[in-house]
């Protein structure tokens, strides 16, 4: 209902869109099969060893409930109030401490300023700590380069938990604020990773159907005479950029 009644959307969704992706974030975050234990842009994910889940199939039953709550919280604010605009959000943001009483936010900041480390137990982590530390690479363009920072860092984070269930992901925004640099930098790290091919695709006005479907095709391997697959022990993430601009 707050949505409904007093949110703003700048690309309207439907009810059920939003309980679908609600509990698909909420199955991702529990995901044991995922690369790394908070994306493969995270600072621990950045060492000789990168961090693995933790498997909740392990954990004392005690404890794993304890994680239920914050975890759903989690995913409640990054889907429900994922679709609103920034004004909106942040009454969302205030809201939710209200609908979570019990549930530990980041110290002076809120739902969208912390995660659950599920190390660390049920009380929220701020982003800072899995902010990597930037490296300068002068062989990438400037229009590559990638400082990482909170904000690029929760983007990732929730974007690989998506992708580490291949659930398809619509990430939506102003022009030149780093959509595309973000998900490119998180994809190229996840094929190190994550086994992840990626394919990087960026439609126009003149895109159409049949040049998309060849694109696709010509980046996968032939199995059989009518069966084209990714490679062996590998996933392949379709990356498309301006997605809005084929005329329909």
């Amino acid at each position: 209902d707050f949505i409904r009644k007093g949110g703003l959307e700048p690309v309207k969704t439907e009810d059920s869109q939003l309980v679908i992706s609600l509990c698909r974030l909420f199955e991702s975050l529990f995901n044991e099969e995922a690369a790394t234990a908070n994306s493969c842009a995270a600072k621990d994910a950045q060492t000789e060893t990168p961090l693995k889940p933790k498997k909740a199939t392990t954990m004392d039953t005690a404890d794993f409930e304890k994680l239920l709550l914050p975890a759903f919280c989690f995913a409640f604010s990054w889907t429900i109030g994922g679709s609103c605009d920034a004004r909106t959000r942040k009454t969302f943001e205030r809201e939710v401490e209200n609908w979570f009483p019990t549930v530990t936010m980041p110290r002076n900041g809120g739902c969208y300023d912390g995660f659950v480390n599920f190390y660390e137990g049920p009380k929220w982590r701020n982003w800072t700590e899995l902010v990597p530390q930037f490296v300068f690479d002068d062989t990438v363009s400037y229009f590559q380069l990638l400082v990482p920072n909170p904000d690029t860092v929760r983007f990732s984070y929730v974007i690989d938990r998506m992708l580490s269930k291949q659930f398809s992901v619509f990430l939506t925004g102003n022009s030149g604020v780093g959509k595309s640099v973000n998900i490119s930098n998180l994809l190229e790290k996840m094929k190190d990773l994550a086994s992840v091919v990626p394919i990087y695709m960026t439609f126009s006005a003149q895109t159409k159907a049949y040049q998309t479907q060849l694109t696709i095709e010509g980046k996968l391997e032939k199995k059989r005479k009518t069966l084209l697959g990714a490679p062996v022990n590998k996933t392949i993430t379709i990356l498309i950029d301006d997605v809005n601009m084929p005329l329909v």
